[in-house]
């Protein structure tokens, strides 16, 4: 968990404003930089103008999503990682260490 936790912090806009070029991927599917990314356009997007625009704000700190429609590419990224892994616990779950044979837990 650690490694994972630790490599999701690494991509994150939280963490570092920029990604080695080899992990944009990751970036790309990292809850913690997603959510980040939500976060920080949500907190910046109706700035005050002595503190500048919004979209030099958010370039700044390297934030992926500037407007609605990255909020909604965001949503459906989280929602596909939401199934993705409740379809994977579901079959973990089903199949796997159950003291079963594999035909026992499928006619189930």
């Amino acid at each position: 968990m650690m490694l994972i936790m630790m490599l999701n912090m690494c991509t994150s806009t939280g963490f570092v404003r920029e990604v080695p070029k080899w992990l944009d991927w990751m970036r790309s599917i990292s809850l913690m930089g997603r959510i980040a990314d939500l976060a920080m356009y949500f907190e910046f997007r109706n700035i005050e103008s002595k503190y500048g625009a919004a979209d030099q704000v958010l370039d700044s700190y390297g934030v992926q999503c500037k407007d609605d429609d990255d909020v909604m590419e965001i949503m459906c990224i989280l929602l596909a990682i939401y199934c993705v892994a409740r379809l994977l616990t579901f079959l973990a779950v089903k199949f796997l260490h159950t003291g079963r044979e594999f035909g026992e837990n499928l006619s189930d």
